[in-house]
């Protein structure tokens, strides 16, 4: 697993002091998961930092260990310990300390939302130990400490309407003006023979319904140089979710390859939907084959684990015949929007 350490030389350092300025100034997917204390950096023969000589940060607690004592502690130790792939996880142990980062950071909090705790991912950034989190979380017999803390509440319903500019989406039509509809992310798979297509589908369609991102299309503004966004109240399911027999081809690599590319170059803007999840039944007994393809500007790197673990989720909830629940949602795209022309307006950048 790849992560950020940082490297301190100094007289009295104290690494959560540090840790605490450093997450003050910086974004969190670049704030260090380790940092690791040293009388002087190692150098090479010509005076450069020799990194290969530069020691593993630990990974551990650290401390000694302390069960959960309320329900909202448990959910979070079982939540860290998941993610981290870790074993038994303590009250008082460091979140970055046992390994975690941003992006293990997201999908603590999602996770955690689906469980019916409020968190956030600054969340676990400024409060680092299960003990220091899970009042805040407002679960089980945990006071809701960060109830009335100011921040931002998510709109929890059907979230639709246009969505104002926003610095990464003004820069991708500006540097982008041939072919924009092409510039999709995708993700391939080989499902397991007893995945049942019609739940998949019915997974997909809560997906679609909890990250209203996933309904967004985009269109030109007359007489302007520039794009507008707006989010749809709701998809043609059956313009997302295809399945495509491919028992009864003498060639189903050649035509799935031809879907693959339809889906990936198919996409329109205006129209919509920027989503594709496409499925190659092989027969019965064999895999089907599954391929899901987003627009860039609706998802990033990070964006995919917590739709990956979210559409996983709702398989599982649709096959046990359980109502779907993905949790509370975080910020839309339209309040992240609103949020950032406010902070622009009041000075902030």
């Amino acid at each position: 697993m790849k992560r950020l350490v940082a490297y301190l030389v100094g007289d009295g350092l104290g690494v959560e002091a540090v840790r605490a300025e450093v997450a003050g100034v910086l974004p969190e997917y670049m704030v260090p998961s380790a940092f690791v204390v040293l009388d002087a950096l190692p150098l090479t023969a010509n005076g450069k930092v020799d990194r290969r000589a530069l020691p593993e940060p630990e990974v551990g607690p650290g401390v000694e260990y302390v069960a959960p004592r309320t329900e909202a502690e448990r959910m979070l130790c079982d939540i860290w310990a998941e993610v981290l792939k870790a074993g038994r996880i303590g009250v008082h142990d460091n979140f970055f300390a046992l390994g975690g980062d941003s992006i293990s950071s997201l999908q603590v909090v999602s996770r955690a939302r689906r469980a019916g705790l409020t968190l956030s991912s600054r969340d676990v950034f400024l409060r680092q130990t299960v003990a220091e989190l899970a009042p805040g979380t407002g679960g089980g017999d945990a006071v809701a400490a960060g109830a009335d803390d100011g921040r931002q509440v998510a709109e929890q319903g059907t979230v639709s309407g246009p969505v104002g500019p926003t610095p990464i989406r003004e820069w991708f039509f500006a540097t982008h003006p041939h072919a924009p509809g092409h510039f999709a992310m995708s993700m391939a798979y080989e499902l397991a023979v007893d995945t049942g297509i019609p739940a998949l589908r019915s997974a997909v369609a809560a997906l679609l319904e909890q990250h209203d991102v996933l309904r967004s299309v985009f269109v030109p503004v007359p007489g302007e140089d520039r794009w507008a966004s707006e989010i749809r109240a709701e998809v043609d399911l059956d313009e997302v979710f295809t399945v495509h027999g491919l028992a009864d081809t003498d060639q189903p690599e050649s035509v799935w390859q031809e879907l693959v590319c339809a889906a990936q170059s198919g996409m329109e803007l205006e129209r919509g939907p920027l989503v594709r999840v496409v499925v190659g039944d092989r027969g019965p007994g064999r895999p089907a084959w599954l391929l899901l393809v987003v627009h860039h500007l609706l998802v990033d790197g990070v964006s995919w684990r917590v739709l990956l673990e979210d559409l996983e989720a709702a398989y599982r909830c649709v096959v046990a015949g359980e109502p779907v629940s993905l949790g509370e949602k975080s910020s839309s795209v339209r309040q992240w929007s609103q949020r950032l022309v406010r902070h622009v307006a009041e000075g902030g950048f």
